[in-house]
C-alpha cells in the first residue's frame, strides 16, 4: 500500500499462514492468523504483543487490546473504516454482507442454493466455513459455489466486454476462479458481428490472447524482466508468469536456504566447508562481511520486493495494451 511514492505498508506472506507487515520503517510486527487466514494476534519482532482481537462470525472485531489492527480473512480496512477491502467488493462486518450485489448477477446463481440468489450474501451465509478472497463467484478452496460463468457486459462507450474465469492456485496453495477480461468490441471494429467474442475465437478474442502472450514472453527473457522475475513475488503465481514454478523454486530456496546460511554466516556458525572453503570459524572476517550484508538485505527486501511487484504490473499492463491495438511509441490505437 503506497502513498504516492511513500511506502505506507507491505505484507509478505510466511509459511503456516502468517504474515510480516512492513511499513517505511522496516519491519513493523507479525500477524498470526486461524484457519480463515483471519489476524488474531500480532507479535513485534521483540517477542511482544502488538495487537489482539476477536472477531465476530462476519468479521467484526471485539475485545480489542494493544493496536488497532483489523484483518478478516486476510482482507484489511485500508480505504474506509469498518468496510474491508476485498479485491472486487467492501464487505461489511456490521451488517454481514456485501455493501454492493455481485457483478456477476445471475450468472452467479446456483438454483440449488437458495442463498446463491442473494447477490448481497457473504459466502452463503456461512462465514465460519468458507471464504471469498476476490468478492466473486468461485468454486475453488473453501468457496462453496460452482466454478464462476462467463458473462458479458457493455462499457460507456457501447464496447461489449466478455469476463471469463480460469482457476488458479494462489501462493497460499489454494485455489481461486481468477476472472479475465476479453479486449472491447465495439460496433464497427474490423471483424466485429456486434456480440460478445466467443472464447477461444471469434470477436479477435484469440489473436489479442497471443498478441500478449508473446509480448510478456519476450518481457521475461528480456535483462530487465529477468531482473523484475527475481525480485517480484508475483513471478511465483501460476498463470500470472510462464515461468512460475523456476521462479517459486528459487523464492523457497532463497527464503529457505540462502537468507538462513547468511544468518548464520554472520554468528560465525560452523557450516560445512562446501559453504565456505573450511570451517567458517576461522573467517572471522567473512562473517562480519556477511552479517553486515545480512542486515542490509533485511531492511531492504520488503522496498525491492514492492519495487518488482509494480514494476511487474506495469509490464503486464504494458503487454495488455499492446495486445488491445495500442502503439506504445504513438499512444495511438491500432488495428489488433
Amino acid at each position: 500500500m503506497m502513498n504516492g511514492t511513500t511506502l505506507i505498508k507491505a505484507f509478505v506472506p510466511l509459511t503456516g499462514g502468517a504474515s510480516a507487515v512492513y511499513t517505511s520503517g522496516g519491519l513493523a510486527y507479525y500477524r498470526h492468523t486461524d484457519h480463515l487466514g483471519t489476524s488474531r494476534l500480532a507479535s513485534t519482532p521483540t517477542n511482544t504483543v502488538y495487537s489482539d482481537t476477536a472477531y465476530s462470525a462476519f468479521g467484526e472485531p471485539y475485545a480489542q487490546s494493544g493496536a488497532i489492527d483489523p484483518s478478516f480473512t486476510g482482507q484489511n480496512q485500508d480505504t474506509t473504516a469498518g468496510l474491508y477491502d476485498f479485491l472486487f467488493r467492501e464487505q461489511d462486518p456490521n451488517q454481514g454482507r456485501w455493501a454492493s450485489p455481485d457483478p456477476a448477477g445471475l450468472a452467479a446463481v446456483d438454483p440449488a442454493n437458495p442463498q446463491s440468489w442473494n447477490r448481497y450474501s457473504y459466502v452463503f451465509n456461512s462465514p465460519l466455513n468458507f471464504i471469498d478472497p476476490l468478492g466473486l463467484c468461485g468454486g475453488g478452496t473453501f468457496d462453496p459455489g460452482g466454478p464462476c460463468v462467463s458473462f458479458s457486459y457493455k462499457d460507456e462507450n457501447g464496447c461489449t466486454i466478455t469476463v471469463t474465469y480460469v482457476q488458479m492456485v494462489g501462493w497460499d496453495g489454494f485455489t481461486y476462479d481468477i476472472p479475465q477480461l476479453s479486449a472491447p468490441v465495439c460496433p464497427g471494429d474490423v471483424g466485429s458481428t456486434g456480440g460478445p467474442p466467443m472464447v477461444g475465437g471469434g470477436g479477435g478474442g484469440t489473436p489479442n490472447t497471443q498478441k500478449f502472450n508473446s509480448c510478456i514472453q519476450q518481457f521475461y527473457n528480456s535483462p530487465a524482466g529477468k531482473v523484475v522475475e527475481s525480485a517480484s513475488v508475483l513471478s511465483t503465481i501460476p498463470g500470472f508468469n510462464p515461468n512460475w514454478k523456476t521462479n517459486l523454486v528459487e523464492f523457497l530456496f532463497a527464503g529457505l536456504v540462502k537468507k538462513p546460511t547468511l544468518g548464520g554466516l554472520s554468528q560465525g556458525k560452523d557450516y560445512p566447508s562446501i559453504i565456505t572453503g573450511a570451517a567458517n570459524t576461522e573467517y572471522t572476517s567473512l562473517n562480519k562481511a556477511f552479517g553486515t550484508a545480512n542486515k542490509v538485505g533485511e531492511k531492504i527486501a520488503p522496498f525491492v520486493l514492492l519495487a518488482g511487484a509494480i514494476t511487474d504490473l506495469a509490464g503486464h499492463a504494458t503487454c495488455n495494451n499492446i495486445a488491445n491495438g495500442y502503439n506504445p511509441d504513438s499512444l495511438m490505437l491500432t488495428t489488433p
